[in-house]
């Protein structure tokens, strides 16, 4: 109940500040917040041997992290960079990946010790952060003609 009450309430919180905030920002905001996230995740799962209530604490944040960033905005900045045909194999991609995520996770945790495993998700959030920051423009504000002129540019240069 928490979970679904918290991911309710994230986004409802960027559906108020991704016009005001910016698409590019909310991802940088929310990848390097999941990046910190995963790290203490990873350093907990090594450190306390009883790490349940540090993790569930975790989980939560996580989840309100992820569903005002990440989660929220993928959605609107793929159909604005994407022409139509292009969207419905962006978001079959998304879709498989967390399929992938929660079908390998508990195969990954019953083999390698969970901070491991945590570890491997923070290495992924890091490339995250490393690739919003550097390859992906702003589009807060601009018209359909103006993004599509900014994607043709950076496939020119």
């Amino acid at each position: 109940m928490a979970v679904g009450g918290i991911n309710f309430l994230s986004v409802i919180f960027a559906a108020l500040v991704i016009n005001k905030t910016g698409r590019r920002s909310l991802m940088n905001i929310g990848s390097t917040l999941i990046l910190l996230v995963l790290i203490a995740f990873c350093v907990i799962s090594f450190v306390e041997e009883d790490h349940s209530d540090y993790l569930q604490y975790l989980v939560l944040g996580y989840c309100a992290v992820y569903g005002f960033s990440l989660g929220a905005v993928m959605w609107l900045y793929v159909a604005e960079i994407l022409p139509d045909k292009m969207m419905s194999v962006a978001f079959m991609f998304n879709w498989f990946a967390g399929f992938a995520v929660a079908e390998g996770f508990p195969y990954m945790n019953k083999y390698w010790d969970q901070g491991y495993v945590f570890g491997i998700f923070a290495f992924f959030a890091l490339v995250s952060v490393i690739f919003v920051s550097l390859y992906v423009p702003e589009t807060k504000g601009k018209s359909d003609g103006e993004i599509r002129d900014l994607f043709d540019r950076t496939r020119k240069t």
